[in-house]
């Protein structure tokens, strides 16, 4: 006899790596810009690829872990994005004095630097995910 499927378990696991993507995209934004002071990256090119591979990084985790790779999770990829752009601009405002003022700019820009890396680490975490679950389709 066939076990129905565990939707329950799914819808968790689901909502979990929703969460994950929310939380992890808007902390890659958020440990950028420390992360750039230390290394002295300032609006440099390296910087954007820094941003990217971490996006990517983040992709990987959550498609390998959670199976997730809808639209809706890159949709909250990118709310995440905004949600830590937004943060990171109040924070330098309003403790720091540092003036933001483009950071509606920072989200565009994040936007189009990240979509790449993380469609192609949702891409190979789910690959990943597969191959270490025996199977194409999980």
């Amino acid at each position: 006899m066939v076990d129905p499927p565990n939707f329950t378990n799914r819808a968790a696991k689901s909502s979990e790596g929703l969460l994950a993507s929310l939380i992890l995209s808007a902390a890659v934004v958020l440990i950028l810009d420390p992360l750039s002071s230390v290394l002295r990256l300032e609006e440099s090119f390296t910087l954007w690829i820094v941003a990217a591979v971490m996006f990517s990084i983040v992709a990987l985790f959550i498609g390998g872990s959670y199976g997730a790779a809808s639209a809706l999770n890159i949709a909250i990829m990118g709310a995440g994005i905004a949600i830590g752009t937004f943060v990171d601009a109040a924070v330098a405002e309003g403790i720091f004095g540092k003036s933001r003022n483009l950071w509606p700019l920072g989200i565009v820009l994040f936007w189009v630097i990240g979509l790449i890396p993380i469609l192609s680490g949702f891409a190979l975490g789910r690959l990943v995910r597969s191959r270490r679950n025996g199977s194409i389709t999980t």
